[in-house]
């Protein structure tokens, strides 16, 4: 397995186009008439975050994926497509976790301050929940490609990964804080939780995260709910805070809310 060099390889794109650009064309000829099948996963994503190191910089890793990594490497995942266990008292092994390297790996991109994105192209079984705990505990996103084809796909493809390809915040931070009898209780999105206060988002951008807050005993709806956001990002080596204050009314009447109703929704939906 290549690692990158110790002294670093990353490059300006404007004054390295060209070499860039070569390097991509010959990629595709030098591994044409390879006899190798296993895959590699994880060792791809640690490389990623070892050629930051030497920067010293954040960054976000685009990963293009086919199919389960079977290499006898870390992160070597089975084929577990198996139906004849479903609905049977041996179908709960289906939905372990296969192996913790996947959540360590995650926790070092975090550290590191590497996003990762992850575009799969597969044409038969690939566990995307295995390979998708890397994205999620570092910002990133998962994109599906199914049976993948050019003259069908190619523009669905572009779309999301010129989505990908923006401004973005690197190394945020989000602590909520609230008012007097409502707290924080979950948090969905992509990022990472290492304490019950600080939600740590690798990569920001508008697309990421939000908050689901429940009002305790004490609170009626003659209260306000101060809800107040600090977030704090890395951005073209730049430091950025951000401050939200928010002041939202408290119901118990279900057709009040009837305007987030979408919101919620949509998260509820997320989240199942």
């Amino acid at each position: 397995m290549s690692v990158p060099l110790l002294d670093g390889f990353l490059v300006n794109v404007n004054e390295s186009r060209a070499v860039i650009t070569s390097l991509l064309d010959q990629i595709p000829e030098t591994f044409a008439d390879t006899r190798e099948t296993e895959t590699v996963f994880a060792p791809v994503i640690q490389a990623g975050v070892e050629a930051l190191k030497p920067a010293e910089c954040a960054g976000k890793l685009f990963l293009f994926h086919t199919s389960l990594p079977i290499a006898e490497v870390p992160g070597k995942l089975k084929n577990r497509d198996n139906r004849k266990l479903i609905n049977t008292d041996k179908e709960e092994a289906l939905l372990q976790p296969q192996t913790g390297a996947y959540q360590t790996l995650a926790k070092e991109c975090v550290a590191q301050g590497c996003c990762v994105d992850l575009f799969l192209f597969p044409n038969q079984y690939v566990e995307v929940a295995m390979l998708s705990v890397i994205p999620q505990l570092s910002g990133g996103s998962v994109y599906k490609y199914a049976c993948f084809q050019v003259e069908n796909d190619q523009e669905w493809f572009l779309s999301d990964l010129g989505q990908n390809v923006q401004v973005i915040g690197f190394d945020a931070v989000k602590r909520v804080l609230t008012s007097t009898g409502i707290r924080a209780v979950d948090f969905f999105g992509a990022f990472y939780l290492s304490n019950t206060k600080d939600v740590e988002l690798v990569g920001l951008d508008g697309d990421k995260t939000s908050d689901v807050l429940q009002p305790g005993a004490e609170v009626t709806t003659d209260d306000r709910a101060y809800v107040r956001q600090l977030v704090t990002s890395t951005d073209m080596a730049e430091t950025n805070a951000f401050f939200y204050p928010q002041l939202l009314p408290l119901t118990n009447q279900i057709t009040t809310g009837w305007s987030v109703l979408p919101v919620l929704d949509n998260l509820l939906s997320k989240k199942v």
